[in-house]
C-alpha cells in the first residue's frame, strides 16, 4: 500500500475538492504540475528547497484544476452574486515568483 500524497491533501483543501470526480481531477492536476514545475528548475539546474518547490507544484495543479470549467478562460461560478472571473492561460505564471529566488539571475522562468 501507497503512502497518502501530502500534496493531493493540500491540493483537495485548497480548490475545495469533495466529490471523487473532482479529487480525480486533482491526481491528474497534481501530476501534470509536478513536471511541469520539475521541467522548468532542471532546465536551469536550480536546486529549490522542499517547501517552495512544493508550493509552486500547489499552485500550478490549482491553475490546472480550475482550468478544466473555464470555458475559453473564463470561469462562471454558481453564486448570482460572484461575477465570472479569468482564468490565467499560463499556468506556471503563479509558480514564476515563487521559484525567481532560485534561478539565474535576470533569467525568470521560461
Amino acid at each position: 500500500m501507497t503512502d497518502p500524497d501530502p500534496l493531493l491533501d493540500r491540493l483537495e483543501t485548497n480548490v475545495q475538492a469533495v466529490t471523487d470526480t473532482e479529487k480525480a481531477a486533482c491526481m491528474d492536476s497534481l501530476a501534470t504540475a509536478r513536471v511541469m514545475v520539475d521541467r522548468v528548475i532542471a532546465s536551469w539546474d536550480a536546486q529549490v528547497p522542499d517547501e517552495p518547490h512544493d508550493q509552486a507544484v500547489i499552485e500550478v495543479a490549482s491553475d490546472l484544476y480550475f482550468r478544466r470549467t473555464a470555458r475559453n478562460g473564463v470561469m462562471s461560478v454558481t453564486d448570482s452574486e460572484l461575477q465570472p472571473f479569468r482564468i490565467n492561460r499560463d499556468p506556471l505564471a503563479s509558480a514564476r515568483p515563487i521559484l525567481r529566488p532560485w534561478l539565474p539571475a535576470g533569467m525568470g522562468v521560461a
